[in-house]
């Protein structure tokens, strides 16, 4: 989806259209730098 739009508070993510949000059911947020995941969100 990108990179994060800010370190904290809410965001909001647009997905693109060609993602099956039938077989994706969460997201990850990734840092590349440290090779770890620091969170999942369940997609709603």
């Amino acid at each position: 989806l990108g990179a994060l739009k800010a370190t904290h508070g809410n965001q909001n993510y647009d997905l693109p259209a060609e993602v099956d949000t039938d077989s994706v059911y969460t997201v990850v947020v990734w840092c590349e730098r440290f090779r770890s995941a620091f969170g999942a969100a369940r997609l709603a």
